[in-house]
């Protein structure tokens, strides 16, 4: 055979070990022999950076070669031994690296034995995408720290005769990304909020009454092929603050099984409610429920994981702004937790993405022209509209009280808002209507929860509590007819009546002098 076929043979080799074995980051062949000259040059290896991390090196096997031979001679490196990890030299040499329970095996023992070998890398991991010069023999590979599943232990050899180039490590990573697809007007008279117009929007503002609607996509673990149950499981648990009112039954589940990349096929929405009962798409035999809802936690099968690994995944749901809604934002979280290691399918770790939603309060301060003292203030009632007096769109209605003559308007979303005067107190004369219109801000693509005050009559902006502040005043004097007070009329109606009485008597007693003179 010639050195070019062995060569092709080789990199065959690496690449079956590199797609089949559960453990490998790459291997090669463990053949001890070879048809040309193999000499103790160094090779330079790199670790993929696919997944981040750093790793450890640790020489298992050393290999000597005689000047000009064909044929390396191996014997446990420093701190590995035959007694501790239960394998000879030959045993170690002659292992299937397309046998993912003898590689499973092997990499366990080692892994074991080498708590007394010292890395060649010395105290400093290799950063992922990082190289180092390796002289021929065998070699483990661990993961330091640093990557989100636990990656697999590897066992490479390094011939003269063979390039292992790059190894790239065995795991998988995980996704998770919450994001709001949209603000509706829901049951109450609002203006209805926004989001922050980004593909995924991050943040909204919105109103009391609006209805905001989430979805949190993510993906399921890939695991080493002999892991066959799960320890814990996979779960999605959102959490909306106080402020956010869950829709009961609002949870929509899917799961991309067919691998296309979209949610639309029908038997890839696992899970939905109809109001009156939930129904399941059915897995396995005896058949089971592929999740479990209990109230806002969406709980995978983990057989139904297994079978669906490195799968996308989506959960739908929806939030009312409530009247807990505060004037700083309101958070939503969504947290994954799921089973962490690749090669044991144990272990628990999670992620999590939060979402905001935010919105403005109004605040009136009722005065008086006559300064009157707290306690027997005059009692005014106020409504306020959006975009336009009419009927169809108040928002709220509130009344100040003889002890209290402030007005509070929770939680109101971007817009324009006009507030009326509605009940005038006796004596004063009805305030001006007064027109807000507010923005929210934004910190680059998402909202920060800040609003600006673009146009207003006597308003003026809190920034950082997100209040809108106004002073709307009524002034002592004659109210207009209708609005409470006695008004004018009395006077003009008494004197009408006066100045035809004075007529009245003028004519009788000119007819009395006129008799008089006859």
């Amino acid at each position: 055979m010639s050195k070019k076929m062995l060569k092709r043979t080789g990199v065959a080799v690496l690449s079956m070990a590199m797609l089949l074995s559960m453990g490998a980051l790459a291997a090669t062949s463990a053949s001890a022999t070879s048809a040309s000259a193999v000499d103790m040059t160094a090779e330079t290896v790199t670790i993929a950076n696919t997944y981040g991390g750093t790793y450890d090196v640790y020489k298992v096997l050393d290999a000597t070669v005689a000047a000009g031979g064909l044929t390396y001679t191996y014997d446990f490196a420093t701190g590995f031994s035959s007694a501790a990890c239960g394998y000879t030299v030959a045993q170690i040499a002659a292992v299937d690296a397309s046998n993912a329970s003898d590689m499973k095996a092997l990499a366990d023992a080692l892994v074991r034995d080498s708590a007394d070998a010292t890395p060649v890398n010395g105290a400093t991991p290799i950063d992922a995408g990082g190289t180092i010069s390796l002289t021929p023999g065998y070699y483990l590979i661990t993961c330091a720290g640093g990557t989100q599943m636990t990656v697999a232990p590897t066992l490479i050899s390094v011939r003269s005769d063979t390039t292992t180039g790059t190894v790239t490590p065995k795991t998988s990573s995980l996704t998770l990304d919450k994001y709001i697809t949209g603000v509706a007007q829901g049951t109450a008279a609002q203006v209805v909020g926004t989001t922050d117009g980004e593909a995924k929007p991050n943040s909204a503002q919105a109103a009391v009454g609006n209805v905001v609607s989430y979805a949190i996509e993510a993906k399921t673990p890939k695991y080493a092929p002999t892991v066959t149950t799960l320890t814990g499981s996979y779960q999605i648990v959102d959490t909306p603050s106080a402020g956010l009112t869950y829709v009961a039954n609002s949870i929509v589940v899917y799961c991309d099984i067919n691998g296309n990349g979209t949610f639309e096929d029908a038997t890839e929405k696992i899970y939905y409610h109809d109001g009156t009962d939930a129904h399941y798409v059915t897995f396995g035999d005896p058949a089971a429920n592929i999740v479990t809802v209990s109230g806002t936690t969406v709980t995978f099968d983990n057989d139904f994981i297994l079978a669906n690994q490195d799968k996308a995944v989506k959960v739908t749901l929806d939030t009312t702004v409530n009247a807990n809604a505060v004037t700083v934002e309101n958070t939503n979280q969504a947290v994954l937790n799921y089973n962490n290691d690749y090669y044991e399918g144990s272990d628990t770790d999670s992620l999590t993405d939060i979402v905001k939603v935010y919105a403005a309060k109004l605040e009136i301060t009722k005065t008086f022209s006559d300064n009157p003292a707290s306690g027997s203030y005059p009692i005014a009632g106020f409504t306020l509209y959006k975009d336009s007096i009419d009927a169809a769109n108040v928002v709220a209605t509130a009344s100040t009280t003889a002890s209290d003559n402030t007005l509070t308007f929770n939680e109101l979303a971007a817009g324009i808002y006009i507030l009326v005067e509605t009940t005038v107190p006796d004596g004063y004369v009805k305030a001006d209507n007064v027109t807000f219109t507010l923005a929210a801000n934004k910190t680059g693509t998402e909202y920060n929860g800040t609003y600006v005050l673009l146009s207003a009559t006597g308003a003026a902006m809190d920034a950082t509590n997100k209040i809108v502040t106004s002073t709307v005043s009524n002034v002592k004097g004659a109210t207009l007819p209708g609005t409470g007070g006695i008004g004018t009329i009395i006077f003009t109606v008494g004197g009408a009546s006066i100045v035809l009485l004075a007529g009245v008597m003028f004519v009788l007693y000119m007819r009395k002098r006129k008799a008089e003179e006859e």
